[in-house]
């Protein structure tokens, strides 16, 4: 059995998208109004990711940082823990391109540093 639910935008179209499987036990109701504009969610907690991964050429990694962070740092080290790129992080989304000038080929460790602490960690991986 397939169930829809159906989704009212702020530009007043509407959409349906079908929801089938386990999946339709597990969701909730979702409610929209057409008379407020939607708000963009503020970041609640951290995020890191790199894509593609592994890499040839380059790859971009994206951080996301709640608002009230401070003194956050993007980090990447190699396997020797030899650090090989470090940036200042913005509050919020940001995107970091890498390429062949930051890594050689190899296995490396990127993570978020904030007032000395590390809070995410995530492999990455450089092909030749």
């Amino acid at each position: 059995m397939e169930n829809r639910r159906t989704y009212n935008t702020t530009v007043k179209e509407t959409f349906v998208l079908p929801v089938v499987g386990a999946a339709a036990n597990r969701m909730g109701s979702i409610a929209t109004s057409n008379k407020t504009p939607t708000k963009l969610a503020v970041p609640t907690g951290y995020e890191l990711i790199s894509y593609p991964n592994p890499f040839n050429d380059n790859t971009t990694i994206r951080t996301i940082l709640p608002e009230n962070s401070t003194n956050a740092y993007l980090v990447i080290k190699d396997v020797a823990g030899k650090e090989m790129y470090r940036k200042a992080l913005k509050q919020g989304v940001t995107q970091h391109p890498i390429d062949n000038n930051v890594v050689e080929a190899g296995i490396y460790i990127y993570y978020i540093e904030e007032a000395g602490v590390i809070i995410l960690t995530q492999k990455l991986i450089k092909t030749e």
